[in-house]
């Protein structure tokens, strides 16, 4: 099951909140890829071309609701974040055992980027939560449910609602 929401953070729809995330993320993945390209660094340009196809995927499955879009994106967020807390638990190992970084300045360095990354952590583990619970939302909506989400109609009538479309405005609507 997990844990899901049924806002982003702003208010604003699950769909609009994965269409900014997106547009945020592919900005700065777009930023790396250049800075890897301008610098001729080809060996460190993967993960930065990989990040801006994974976020142009998340922007189009949103926009224009393919869950296996959405599906994609959610794999590589997820491998990132655990990625991430690998790199915290081993760089903490690294500061913490004596002599093994002898250098004070890296070390610092080093603390800082941990920290950074651990108050970065938390807001990555809800990006990811509202990027599945769209996704679940869409996936709700392909089977269908029955939902009479219309006051005015005769007892027992039910209509096929997706959950993309919470007020019964589904133009796809059929009616039993």
């Amino acid at each position: 099951m997990g844990c899901r929401v049924r806002y982003c953070c702003c208010g604003c729809t699950l769909a609009t909140g994965c269409i900014i995330l997106g547009s945020i993320s592919l900005f700065f993945a777009a930023l790396g890829l250049i800075s890897s390209i301008a610098q001729l660094n080809w060996p460190n340009i993967a993960w930065p071309l990989f990040s801006t196809i994974m976020n142009v995927l998340l922007i189009y499955g949103s926009h224009y609701r393919r869950s296996p879009f959405i599906l994609a994106y959610l794999i590589y967020y997820t491998i990132q974040t655990v990625l991430i807390c690998v790199g915290l638990i081993v760089g903490v190992i690294l500061n913490i055992v004596p002599d093994v970084i002898e250098d004070e300045v890296l070390s610092s360095v080093l603390w800082i980027a941990l920290g950074s990354a651990a108050l970065l952590l938390p807001l990555q583990i809800y990006l990811n939560i509202v990027v599945y619970s769209f996704f679940r939302e869409l996936k709700e909506g392909e089977n269908g449910s029955l939902v009479n989400d219309f006051p005015n109609q005769e007892a027992g009538a039910f209509t096929r609602v997706s959950p993309a479309y919470p007020n019964g405005a589904n133009q796809f609507a059929s009616y039993y």
